[in-house]
Formats: C-alpha cells, sequence, structure tokens
C-alpha cells in the first residue's frame, strides 16, 4: 500500500513523502560527521508554539552531548525546504529481554 491509499495519513501521499525525504537527506548532507548526531528522521513532533504536533524532520542527539552543548550555538537549522526541523534529545539503547 502507497501512502497515497492510506486514508488514515492525508496530506502524506507519495509526493509529499518524496518532498520530505529529500529535505532529510539535504539535512543529512549537513548534518554529516556531528558527533551528537545519533539519527535524523521524518516524525510527528511538536513544533515551537503549533498546538498539534506536525510532521518534521527530527534531530537525535543524545542527554549527553545536548547538557555539554548549547542548541542554540550548534548550527542545527530551524527549517529544510519549508519542513520543520526539531531537536530530540535521548538515549536510546535495545531493549534488554529476559
Amino acid at each position: 500500500m502507497t501512502m497515497s491509499e492510506d486514508s488514515d495519513r492525508p496530506g502524506l501521499d507519495d509526493e509529499r513523502m518524496d518532498r520530505l525525504r529529500a529535505a532529510r537527506d539535504r539535512l543529512s548532507e549537513q548534518l554529516i560527521g556531528h558527533a551528537g548526531i545519533g539519527l535524523i528522521d521524518i516524525g510527528l513532533a511538536r513544533v515551537r508554539d503549533q498546538p498539534a504536533p506536525l510532521v518534521a524532520l527530527r534531530v537525535h542527539v543524545s542527554r549527553r552531548w545536548a547538557d555539554e552543548h548549547s542548541l542554540e550555538q550548534a548550527g542545527f537549522p530551524k527549517e529544510i525546504d519549508g519542513v520543520p526541523v526539531v531537536i530530540m534529545i535521548g538515549d536510546y539503547r535495545p531493549e534488554e529481554h529476559t
């Protein structure tokens, strides 16, 4: 099933997804080699003063990196090609199964 066939995801047709992927790829090229980044993805996030989550480019950085650096001075763009960029802070590990 393509995104355009999925009625539960209005506004995320194939053309929109292609634009989001292209913006993500441009952001990845800009930030390649940045020591604090663990992942750049596309997903829902709260964006500045918006009342509801929006589709955004999410830059995931470790808590330790965020504690040691100023996000404002890190040089992350606020948007790429009209797509908001949001910094997500967290430490991710594989689940441990017992």
